[in-house]
């Protein structure tokens, strides 16, 4: 670097979430003997995270101008918690081996949000096969705990795995199983409302609602026929009752 170039930064620690604005001012000056024009650059943040006021100025000797540098970090998950060391270079472009830099920490915060979803939300079965979905939309990993409940409790749950980690803004899934403890032998189908509750360590629980239709175990038409059955299978017992007790009457006439 070149003592011909001094930057100067108005703080060396900046402490931003994404979603927020912050600014940094630099104060360039030309400290070199010739008229210069000098490329101004910020490297170690992506560039959709800052803007400057100026890209170039040109200075004479011994003078000096502020630059404005505004940080904005995204709201979304590609703006990664933690700390950054971020570097304001300035260049002349006559010689861009003649530079000055200076820089300062940034330190972006957690944002710890996401999605909950259940596909699909309504299965009908003796029992129902589901996927709970978590879709990260923060800007940290994060763990989630996995629980089901029906106002009722008359379901069981399992899920392959009840706790599952997923990257900042990449989606988890996790297959459930929703098993009734009792089940209708016969008529209409049961419907069993239930929720699934994601717990992630660093934010608010959240949780989505699904149905399972469980139907009857015997459908209506085979009971019917049953019964139909039952009936023929009585009426055959009776008629072969009555037919008997005539011929035992008839017999009994004859020896008489």
């Amino acid at each position: 670097m070149s003592d011909a170039i001094e930057v100067k930064l108005s703080t060396e620690h900046v402490v931003i979430n994404p979603g927020e604005k912050a600014e940094v001012t630099a104060e360039v000056r030309n400290a070199g003997d010739v008229v210069e024009v000098f490329s101004v650059a910020v490297e170690g943040i992506e560039s959709d995270w800052y803007s400057l006021s100026v890209t170039s100025i040109s200075l004479f000797p011994g003078d000096k101008e502020a630059i404005r540098l505004s940080l904005a970090p995204p709201l979304s998950s590609a703006s990664g918690a933690g700390s950054y060391t971020v570097t304001l270079k300035v260049s002349s472009r006559r010689d861009p081996s003649v530079a000055g830099t200076a820089s300062f920490s940034l330190d972006v915060g957690k944002v710890s949000s996401y999605e909950l979803d259940l596909t699909p939300r309504m299965v009908r079965g003796r029992s129902g096969e589901f996927e709970v979905v978590i879709h990260n939309t923060g800007n940290l990993t994060n763990t989630y705990k996995l629980e089901g409940s029906d106002p009722e409790g008359m379901c069981e749950f399992y899920f392959k795995s009840d706790t599952v980690a997923v990257e900042a803004g990449q989606t988890g899934t996790v297959p459930m199983i929703v098993n009734p403890k009792k089940k209708p032998l016969t008529g209409p189908p049961k419907l069993y409302r239930f929720t699934v509750k994601a717990t992630p360590i660093a934010s608010d629980v959240k949780t989505v609602d699904g149905q399972l239709e469980c139907p009857a175990l015997l459908p209506k038409w085979v009971i019917m026929a049953a019964a139909v059955g039952v009936v023929g299978v009585v009426a055959v017992i009776v008629l072969v009752a009555v037919s008997y007790t005539h011929l035992r009457a008839h017999e009994t006439s004859l020896h008489l």
